[in-house]
């Protein structure tokens, strides 16, 4: 099977051959330049493990604990819009289709995902673009739609602010002076309101690309975070990558004690998650897993239990009924319901 190197494409690239040359001196420090085959032989090869290889996540499905080169994989076609996943079980890669139609033998339909599907259209042909060399233009990518992923909220909406698109043809901005009109108050959003949304998405993109909050402690994480979602959220949708992003990086430094705070966060998020992944995306299941842990926990088992249904659905559909986190999620789904039925007890 010949697979992708883009080997001169890898040659223009700065980064890369950095990369390659420091792997190339300690292969070669380590085994001599007798054992060692060509320059341009380690190069072609190492083009192939790179833009081929893949993740391989525990059997959680939840974290990457190395990468693996998977043949059968490499056949298949990326896209933002995937119809199906692969799964690991130790190196043993499973491809699993999202939906019932999905035709697995069929190269042409079938797709996954190689990147972080939470980003805009133009984060994610940057990324394909930086690592695979190719500009994407899947379903999603090409979906004029997708630019809701950077909406902002009409500061002038007395209430339930409308969610307007700055980007893209959208009916409501002029063609030719690009001035929004939002179509349910039917006031001019100002220039420079637009300037202050964009201007605060790009501060957020540089945070998480430079890492800033790790550089912090986790008191000044938690207060830069926060005072973060609490000035943007006036500015950005709830389905704004760039405000998701944000409450993202919050969660895992509030106390696990804080059940309310974390599922207020929980489901301030759903909105894009839902958006950013197929329906039967084990993404969803767990976080609508979470959601109904913290509903839980808060003393709400009838929410907890409609949205534990909603996440075993997901998992058990997609990841299988022995899969380790179907076979959890089931016996979460029977605590929520006997927490209901005691519930109900009470009230009669």
């Amino acid at each position: 099977m010949d697979i992708w190197s883009h080997t001169d494409l890898i040659k223009q690239d700065p980064t890369a051959m950095t990369k390659f040359n420091g792997i190339y001196a300690d292969l070669l420090a380590f085994y001599g330049s007798k054992a060692m085959v060509s320059k341009d032989e380690v190069f072609e090869l190492h083009c192939r493990n790179y833009i081929n290889r893949h993740a391989i996540s525990d059997c959680g499905y939840i974290e990457e604990i190395g990468k693996g080169l998977y043949l059968d994989l490499c056949a298949y076609d990326h896209s933002c819009r995937p119809n199906t996943i692969y799964t690991c079980n130790s190196f043993v890669a499973t491809l699993r289709g999202l939906t019932a139609g999905v035709d697995l033998r069929n190269l042409n339909s079938t797709h996954y995902s190689y990147i972080d599907l939470i980003n805009t259209t133009q984060q994610r042909r940057k990324l394909l673009k930086d690592t695979w060399y190719f500009e994407c233009h899947c379903t999603r990518c090409d979906d004029p739609d997708d630019v809701l992923l950077s909406s902002i909220l009409c500061p002038n909406c007395p209430k339930k602010r409308e969610c307007l698109c700055i980007f893209g043809n959208v009916p409501y901005k002029d063609r030719n002076t690009q001035i929004i009109t939002c179509p349910k108050c039917h006031n001019i959003v100002s220039p420079e309101y637009v300037v202050e949304a964009i201007a605060a998405m790009r501060f957020i993109d540089k945070i998480v690309e430079n890492r800033e909050v790790e550089k912090m402690s986790r008191e000044q994480s938690i207060r830069f975070l926060t005072d973060l979602k609490k000035r943007f959220s006036e500015l950005l949708s709830k389905v704004n990558v760039f405000l998701c992003k944000v409450i993202q990086l919050l969660i895992p430094l509030i106390d696990i004690s804080d059940c309310q705070l974390l599922l207020d966060l929980h489901l301030e998020t759903e909105e894009c998650v839902r958006f950013c992944f197929p329906y039967n995306h084990p993404a969803v299941g767990i976080h609508y897993r979470s959601i109904a842990t913290f509903f839980l926990k808060c003393k709400q088992p009838h929410r907890a239990l409609l949205y534990y249904k909603k996440a075993y659905e997901v998992v058990k559909f997609t990841l299988g009924s022995k899969h380790p986190m179907t076979i959890e999620t089931d016996a979460m789904l029977k605590d929520a319901s006997r927490e209901v039925q005691e519930a109900k007890k009470l009230i009669f």
